[in-house]
């Protein structure tokens, strides 16, 4: 959960209002007096997406299809939207050896991936090896991450937990109001033992609300070498990304642009989900909460009937 001021907070919350009350066609929600957002500090925002079985995204859902639990129990969602929310999107590329062959595609197919968003949504660039460095601040202007993307060099080693956790702290700083997603270009081929490991690089996600969507480029000859070579390459970003609400897609390499666009429309038409949670002793700072999204009854069966990704637990504020 987002531990940011009040003021930002009540600007989410009344920025879902407005949204969900003004816009045609959109997900509609209770409206309440504008004094009782004072108490929207302690709003629990959740982004999810939907895929029906024959893996097509669900859109036009309200917030009666939807239902919450928090440690088992059902919560009342109070406000619901679909593509209505700001995003903030680090766009994080592995730059080790295996990788040299996808720089080119995915430069050439930035410009077109990037016009699944809209005009007010922000990306930024971060590569890395074994040390990761940041070649953009978040930005709209999409020649700015072509030309970023333009520099992309092989260097070397691969550190997948230090990137992911540099870019979770660097979005949580510079988008604190915005929706945040890390979006992982790598073969997912590293080591699982890093300064920061996954345990702590999937809670600093959950705590800061950044869903973690991992596109896996495929390099099935390298891949088996390096597992033979060394049996601590087996980092499971599969794992980190589902918990944090995010999604892995398998491709190879010259269908990287392909996978990044999909990537980027399945975060455009997330849902986001908001309640309020109980006050009580269970709800101390810094505490973790179980969360589970599923659609109402009359849609089927979860993980039969449809998918859901989001993400599986929050912390409550530490202040």
């Amino acid at each position: 959960m987002k531990t940011i001021d009040l003021r930002s907070r009540i600007a989410v919350a009344l920025g879902l209002l407005l949204a969900c009350c003004s816009a045609p066609g959109q997900t509609s929600t209770a409206q309440e007096p504008l004094a009782s957002f004072k108490t929207a500090v302690n709003l629990v925002l959740i982004d999810a997406s939907v895929r029906d079985r024959n893996n097509r995204l669900m859109s036009g859902l309200k917030r009666e299809d939807f239902e919450v639990l928090e440690d088992g129990k059902p919560q009342p969602l109070r406000y619901a939207s679909e593509n209505e929310l700001p995003l903030a999107v680090a766009l994080v590329v592995d730059t080790s050896g295996s990788m040299r062959f996808t720089f080119n595609r995915l430069r050439d197919a930035a410009i077109n991936a990037l016009g699944a968003l809209k005009p007010q949504d922000r990306v930024a660039v971060f590569a890395f090896t074994r040390r990761t460095q940041q070649l953009t601040e978040l930005t709209t202007d999409h020649r700015e991450i072509e030309r970023a993307l333009g520099q992309l060099h092989a260097r070397g080693g691969t550190n997948i937990l230090e990137a992911l956790y540099a870019a979770s702290i660097f979005l949580k700083r510079a988008a604190p109001q915005d929706r945040r997603a890390i979006i992982l270009v790598s073969d997912n081929i590293a080591p699982k033992h890093a300064k920061h490991g996954e345990h702590e690089v999937e809670e600093t996600a959950l705590e800061f609300e950044t869903d973690i969507h991992s596109i896996e480029v495929r390099n099935r000859t390298f891949g088996i070498l390096a597992r033979l070579a060394n049996p601590v390459f087996r980092l499971n970003v599969k794992q980190i990304a589902e918990a944090t609400g995010g999604e892995v897609l398998k491709t190879d390499a010259e269908d990287v642009g392909n996978a990044l666009t999909l990537t980027l429309e399945r975060l455009r038409k997330r849902y986001t989900l908001g309640y309020y949670p109980a006050k009580d002793a269970e709800h101390q700072p810094g505490s973790y909460h179980k969360l589970e999204v599923r659609l109402a009854k009359q849609h089927g069966a979860p993980r039969s009937d449809y998918y859901i990704a989001a993400r599986r637990g929050y912390f409550t504020p530490k202040e």
